[in-house]
């Protein structure tokens, strides 16, 4: 098991642990920020972590698609399959 010590993501991953111990329906969890801010990073590491405790995750993120510095499209990571699929 990953360990989430010391890991800026640790109080969310251990908060999630606890909302899903004590309610039956699952909640949703939107990263929100700037562009280039770390949202897609975070989205994964905090993918990584839950699936490490056995949590069942889905639904998706959108890295950018970038040429060079530029933006030219996002792709959506459907996180219940991993399947990547062009979006824009």
């Amino acid at each position: 098991m990953e360990s989430t010590v010391g890991s800026p993501l640790a109080s969310v991953v251990e908060l999630i642990r606890g909302q899903l111990e004590n309610q039956r329906e699952k909640q949703p969890i939107l990263l929100v920020g700037g562009i280039g801010s770390g949202k897609t990073a975070a989205g994964l590491r905090l993918l990584s972590l839950l699936r490490s405790y056995g949590i069942q995750v889905g639904g998706i993120l959108a890295p950018r698609v970038l040429e060079g510095e530029e933006t030219v499209g996002y792709s959506i990571i459907d996180l219940s399959n991993n399947a990547t699929h062009p979006f824009a």
